[in-house]
């Protein structure tokens, strides 16, 4: 390897980098993910807006948001401990305009109607992906996050 090679290379938009990785690295249902960062439906962490690096790892997390708010924090600790710190990953999500599926289930009651917010307006689930208290990503972890609608709505 040559000096320049080995040497780290930076980039002021550090989010358009997270971005192209991901673009890179993530498919959902066989198509890949193209994310505009300026699409109203693209949610960016100030962390992540401010990064220059890129991350050493990204993490790519594809589903409903059933229970990513309830496991967001636990799951933070355990990737700053397994990836070695808050600086060496970044978070993607690609989620949908609904918080839980609407499909039978053996765990679900017939008579239950399923989550009372399974079916969610696109700005809510922006809102509570910006908001720390629900995202313990969102605060000081490059997260980057993409509401888009649901296949089957």
């Amino acid at each position: 390897r040559t000096a320049a090679m080995a040497a780290p290379t930076r980039r002021a938009d550090g989010v358009r980098r997270l971005a192209l990785l991901s673009l890179a690295m993530a498919c959902c249902c066989g198509q890949p993910v193209d994310t505009d960062l300026s699409a109203p439906n693209v949610v960016v962490s100030p962390s992540a807006a401010a990064a220059t690096t890129p991350p050493d790892l990204l993490i790519y997390l594809v589903g409903h948001l059933r229970a990513f708010f309830l496991i967001s924090r636990p799951m933070r600790a355990l990737f700053d401990v397994m990836v070695g710190g808050a600086r060496s990953y970044a978070v993607f999500v690609h989620t949908w305009d609904e918080v839980d599926h609407n499909d039978r289930v053996w765990w679900r009651k017939a008579a239950s109607p399923g989550m009372d917010h399974a079916a969610a307006d696109r700005a809510s689930i922006i809102a509570a992906l910006r908001d720390p208290s629900l995202n313990a990503f969102y605060g000081d972890r490059r997260f980057v996050a993409r509401v888009d609608s649901h296949p089957g709505s």
